[in-house]
C-alpha cells in the first residue's frame, strides 16, 4: 500500500522485489479523494440521496504481466 500525502504535486514511484525481474499480473487499485468526494454521508448528499452513509468503491486497474522495476505515479494526496 502506498501512499501520496503531497496536496499539491503527484509523485513519481518505482517499485522493486528483490530477486525478481517480472510479475506475472500487476492490478493498480486506487483510492483518491475525487473518488471519496463521490461518497455519501447522513445528510443525503449524492450520489446517495437516500442518506445510507456509503463509501465510494475504489477504482481497480490490471496492469497485466509487468517487468521490473515498475514505474508509476501517485496522484496529488489532495
Amino acid at each position: 500500500m502506498l501512499f501520496n500525502l503531497n496536496e499539491t504535486v503527484s509523485e513519481p514511484i518505482t517499485i522493486t522485489l528483490t530477486g525478481q525481474t517480472s510479475a506475472t499480473t500487476v492490478t493498480e487499485t486506487t483510492y483518491d479523494k475525487a473518488i471519496y468526494d463521490l461518497s455519501g454521508s447522513p445528510t443525503g448528499t449524492p450520489p446517495d440521496p437516500a442518506g445510507t452513509s456509503t463509501w465510494a468503491a475504489p477504482t481497480t486497474t490490471s496492469l497485466g504481466a509487468q517487468t521490473l522495476p515498475l514505474s508509476l505515479t501517485l496522484t496529488r494526496g489532495a
